[in-house]
């Protein structure tokens, strides 16, 4: 039996574990901040760095080792404490459930921009889940390329309910557009065409 193989064997095996425990360690210890300072709790929306980008999800559970975090499509992810510690993570719901909900659109060149602002504002505040504080406010954000865009932006209460109010809000804003004669216009490209004059001749 060769002792110096097994010996190196052994040494390899015991720095395998050693880095084993140490990842375990570091995760038992993430789990106590994550236990005791409370940076995030169950039933948060957390926003954190996943496989494929940026991830929203809601914590559904937080162990001493991995916590469990559902993410919008109901898939459930387990997350090292470690990344919940050390990485940056945006907790969307830790001081209250208001989410600000965004829609933009664009209108045709000739429209008068005063009456689009007033008519998107109309919008947010005759829907009931938009709040009145924070106000509503509509903004004229830029000339596009074949549009005049702007901005309707409003604050709702119910954070989870978000996606269904900013597709409401969508809806009366192009009832609203098409009510007024406001046109929302499409993507337009002007071609000029030069002939050779000279092949004319």
């Amino acid at each position: 039996m060769d002792f110096e193989n097994i010996a190196l064997l052994a040494g390899a095996f015991g720095i395998g574990i050693g880095f084993g425990l140490q990842s375990i360690v570091n995760n038992f210890l993430s789990g106590l901040i994550l236990i005791f300072e409370r940076p995030i709790q169950v039933g948060d929306t957390i926003e954190f760095q996943g496989a494929n980008g940026p991830q929203l999800g809601k914590v559904k559970r937080i162990g001493i080792r991995a916590s469990i975090v559902r993410s919008l499509d109901g898939a459930e992810i387990i997350i090292p404490n470690a990344n919940l510690v050390s990485n940056d993570v945006t907790n969307w719901t830790k001081s209250d459930q208001l989410r600000r909900v965004e829609v933009k659109v664009g209108v045709a060149y000739g429209s008068d921009p005063d009456e689009v602002l007033a008519l998107l504002l109309r919008v947010a505040e005759n829907h009931p889940e938009i709040l009145k504080r924070p106000e509503p406010v509509a903004l004229f954000m830029e000339f596009g390329d074949s549009s005049l865009n702007f901005s309707l932006r409003g604050w709702t209460p119910d954070f989870d309910n978000y996606l269904v109010l900013r597709s409401q809000l969508t809806v009366e804003v192009f009832r609203a557009l098409k009510k007024a004669e406001i046109t929302i216009p499409f993507p337009q490209q002007d071609v000029h065409i030069k002939t050779d004059e000279r092949k004319q001749d």
